[in-house]
């Protein structure tokens, strides 16, 4: 079985427990930290440290999200130098996503990685700047689909 294969396979198990539990389900059921890149281990730190129920790689459509809320369908996808070189099939891609009611918020990999030397630190400690671009997309989604988070 591929890598691909045990993903989907999971999820589908762990699919009832994560919408029954929402918002609180447990999503260290695997380490997702060796699938992926600089850019979205620092996303993921941020998602986890904001509070909000999303889980890496989720499948939807035969496609994989970087970070999706399946029940809220909402998508954060880092977007890196394959995206610039398929950005027309990811954009289909999207298209036929958000057909089923999913919002898309993307970032490039270089609006996360500014940070990369404060990995581990909260992504609201004093040390950021309001103008912060990671800061400021996060507090968006936050503040759109998230500001009934106990957080």
């Amino acid at each position: 079985m591929s890598k691909q294969q045990d993903i989907r396979a999971l999820y589908k198990k762990m699919m009832p427990s994560i919408i029954e539990n929402y918002p609180h389900t447990d999503t260290n059921f695997i380490d997702w930290t060796d699938m992926m890149s600089v850019a979205e281990k620092l996303m993921w730190v941020e998602i986890k440290s904001m509070g909000f129920p999303m889980y890496p790689q989720l499948p939807v459509l035969g496609y994989f999200l970087d970070f999706a809320d399946p029940v809220k369908k909402i998508a954060i996808e880092v977007d890196g130098r394959e995206f610039h070189m398929n950005n027309i099939s990811d954009a289909n891609r999207q298209k036929e996503i958000e057909k089923l009611g999913w919002t898309f918020y993307r970032i490039t990999g270089s609006g996360v990685q500014p940070f990369s030397r404060n990995e581990g630190k909260a992504l609201f400690e004093e040390v950021y700047e309001e103008e912060d671009p990671l800061r400021i997309f996060l507090m968006k989604i936050r503040d759109n689909h998230y500001g009934d988070l106990d957080k």
